[in-house]
Order: C-alpha cells, then structure tokens, then sequence
C-alpha cells in the first residue's frame, strides 16, 4: 500500500513539474525570445540530447565511447549544408565559388537526414569498434571522431562543407518550445528502446492513476472549504 502511494504521489509530483517547466517555457518564449535565456534553453535541450546518449552507452552498457561529438558534427553538418537557402550559397560557399550543393530541404526534413546519416555513420564506426573493451574503444571511437572531423574541414570538401569556415545562413528554431520538444521526444524513443512497448500500459495506467488522485484531492479541498467543519469547542458545549 506504501509502495502504491509513493507511485501516486511520484507522478503526481511529476506532472505537476512538468506542467510548470511548460508554462515557464512558453512565458521565455512570448517575452525573451531573443535572451541569453532562451539561447541557453536551446542548446540545454540539444545537449541533453547527448547526456542521454552518453548515459545509454556508458551507464547501461559500461562502454567508454568517445565518438558522440563526430557523430553531432555529422549530423550538424547534414542538416546545415541541406537546408541553407539557395540564394544565400555565394556568401556562404565564397571561397568555393557558391558550393556544389544545389538543394533546399525544409527544416524538417533536414532533421530527419541528419539524423539518419549521423546514425549511418555511427553504424558504421560502432560495428568494428564495439568489438573493443576498456579503453581501447575510448581510444578508437576517440581517432574515429578526430579522422571526421578532419574529413570535414577537408580543402577538397569545401565546396560541400566549405572546410574550414563556418556554415550559416541555415534554419533556426523560431521557437524555444521546438528544441525542447523535440529533445524530449527523442529521448522518449530512448526510453522506450531500453525498456519497450510492453512498458507503455503500465505507465500509462499508472499516469491515469495519478491524474485521478490528483482531481479527487482537489475536490476534497474544494469541499473543505465549502462545508468547513465545525469548531471544536462547539461540540463539546453542546
């Protein structure tokens, strides 16, 4: 029974948490959208996009992998170099004659690629590597993410990465509630990975639970203050 009420009482807390992280976000979104605040939501949401990462890979399994950071340039890259407006390819690529890159991709799209060539390559470098143990694997996945890198700022690449200066004019977000949004979805695909489907009733029960306690104690509150009780000296004069 204890151990029921702790659960309630753990979701309760969580929703009511959560319910008040979204309201804080949407009020940084409407009056300091252009705050230091607001660019440091933005890349906390990405980050914890990485802490979560680093925690699948050396907390579950106790693998010591290094390579995250090669793996974010990958995807960076992708989704910069195929979403920068076309119009903007001779102030971006002005050393490469424009670039070669003659594509705009919607912003979310761009998402999606990027997603799927940093798992690629990823695929990729984990399929030799995690035969490794210890810090031979920290050692390798460490190389393999200097050598992408290197590749990356690549004079001979320059008209796709443009080497070794710096891609802009792409996409941002409009709003702080996307990255936000979207950190939260991947990491619940994350989760759902570790733990799987058969997992998701239970939560979903145990949500509803908690929903349910929640509205009965607000309606006892309610009543409480309706109808209070009587006083106590009142009851012992009569």
């Amino acid at each position: 029974m204890l151990k029921n009420d702790k659960k309630k009482r753990d979701i309760i807390l969580s929703l009511i948490l959560a319910a008040v992280v979204l309201a804080l976000l949407i009020y940084v979104d409407k009056e300091m959208h252009y705050s230091m605040l607001a660019s440091i939501i933005q890349k906390a949401a990405i980050y914890s996009l990485l802490a979560v990462s680093l925690n699948l890979l050396n907390g579950f399994t106790g693998l010591f992998s290094l390579g995250q950071a090669g793996f974010m340039m990958v995807g960076a890259y992708t989704y910069a170099i195929l979403t920068i407006p076309l119009d903007q390819h001779a102030s971006v690529y002005q050393y490469f004659n424009g670039g070669i890159v003659n594509v705009c991709l919607p912003a979310w799209v761009g998402l999606i690629a990027a997603g799927l060539v940093a798992a690629g390559f990823a695929w990729l470098v984990g399929k030799p590597c995690l035969k490794l143990k210890s810090d031979y694997l920290a050692i390798a996945t460490l190389g393999f993410a200097e050598i992408l890198r290197a590749i990356i700022q690549w004079d001979v690449l320059g008209p796709v990465t443009n080497a070794s200066n710096i891609l802009k004019k792409f996409p941002k977000f409009d709003s702080v509630l996307t990255p936000v949004l979207l950190a939260a979805f991947c990491i619940a695909l994350i989760v759902l990975l570790l733990f799987g489907g058969k997992k998701i009733p239970e939560l979903m029960k145990g949500i509803g639970k908690g929903v349910r306690s929640f509205k009965e104690g607000m309606n006892n509150i309610e009543k409480d203050i309706e109808n209070p009780d009587p006083d106590p000296k009142d009851k012992t004069n009569h």
